[in-house]
């Protein structure tokens, strides 16, 4: 592959590949405020039997997947080198993993590849269809439709959303042109919508209001945008950082500002939701006492209530009081450094 392939396709990061920093801070931006949004994360980290459990699973879950991400560059690259060996060329870089498949995989080989790929997203389908099924039932129908709905009449409304969610899925991916775009705009949204969610958790004074309200500025200033670039209207446009920076600043713009000049919410509510996230769920209590503060276990949460930084009392006992998140921090940045080590020492074989 080196003696066919020009170096910059060996390197982490080049200008040829048309991903500079900004794109990757983008990027970055992205995935951390629309991760807030999925739906199925609350369910997936509750699932551990500890909150380390859950910290560890979610990190260190999502780093496998980003190993398996240097399988996929290795792949693109043993494509690229088969093309420029036979003077061939692909009309779409999309059509390189059905290239791949063709050309490398024996009978039998193809139709197990198409079987992993439908087993790993069966399971990502499920628990999108389960959560937002649940979601749809107890946020809007039991809530605003039916409120005096039967257990059986949700579990039935539960999978026929579901049931619509699917269809919905199946009608998006036959009209999308490209599955790298179609993703990227799945992301944008969450991250669009991300902005309420984690706004709600890094500052006491968002509201619904502002939230609402940040949430139609983003997507309002990401399509008007990429129209005024495009001069069409299109669901699905090619995913670009700045327009996309621009949306998330005007998002959050507009949360701090109309949370301002409208009424907060109930200070009550506030300060159960905000005194709950500082108190660990792993002690066991007596039934009707509040559990023990997340500080005294060094389990407090260094991104929460971000405005309370100004106070003595956030800084006080510091490194004990944050340790879970401070030791995490750093050890997930080790395993970021060993996967970079790792595609950098790949890409070195042979050179």
């Amino acid at each position: 592959m080196h003696d066919i392939l020009p170096g910059s396709f060996f390197d982490l990061y080049n200008e040829a590949s048309g991903v500079d920093a900004f794109a990757i801070a983008m990027l970055t931006i992205n995935g951390l405020i629309g991760i807030t949004a999925q739906p199925h994360s609350l369910s997936m980290n509750a699932t551990g039997r500890t909150e380390r459990a859950g910290r560890i699973g979610q990190t260190y879950g999502n780093f496998v997947k980003r190993l398996c991400t240097i399988g996929w560059a290795l792949t693109g690259l043993i494509v690229a080198a088969m093309l420029a060996q036979h003077d061939a060329w692909l009309s779409d870089r999309e059509q390189a993993f059905g290239y791949a498949c063709r050309r490398l995989l024996g009978p039998g080989w193809t139709g197990l590849m198409v079987s992993c790929v439908l087993a790993a997203n069966m399971s990502t389908c499920s628990n999108f269809m389960v959560n937002t099924g649940a979601l749809f039932t107890r946020n809007v129908y039991k809530d605003y439709l039916r409120p005096q709905s039967s257990d059986r009449e949700l579990l039935w409304m539960g999978r026929l959303s579901g049931l619509a969610l699917t269809l919905s899925g199946v009608g998006f991916a036959l009209i999308v042109e490209q599955v790298l775009q179609a993703f990227l705009f799945t992301e944008t949204i969450a991250a669009f919508m991300g902005i309420m969610f984690a706004g709600g958790i890094l500052w006491r004074r968002a509201n619904r209001q502002g939230a609402l309200a940040a949430t139609v500025a983003a997507f309002g200033a990401y399509y008007a945008l990429m129209f005024a670039q495009s001069g069409q209207l299109r669901l699905v446009y090619t995913w670009q950082a700045a327009p996309f920076g621009w949306a998330m600043l005007a998002g959050l713009i507009v949360l701090v500002l109309v949370s301002l000049v409208t009424p907060p919410e109930d200070p009550r509510r506030i300060a159960h939701f905000f005194d709950n996230m500082r108190r660990s769920s792993d002690a066991t209590t007596i039934e009707g006492e509040p559990r023990p503060l997340a500080a005294a276990r060094g389990q407090d949460l260094i991104l929460l209530d971000l405005t309370g930084w100004v106070s003595a009392e956030r800084w006080r006992g510091f490194l004990l009081r944050y340790r879970e998140d401070l030791i995490g921090f750093v050890l997930a940045w080790v395993s970021v450094g060993a996967l970079v080590v790792l595609a950098w020492g790949l890409m070195q074989i042979g050179k």
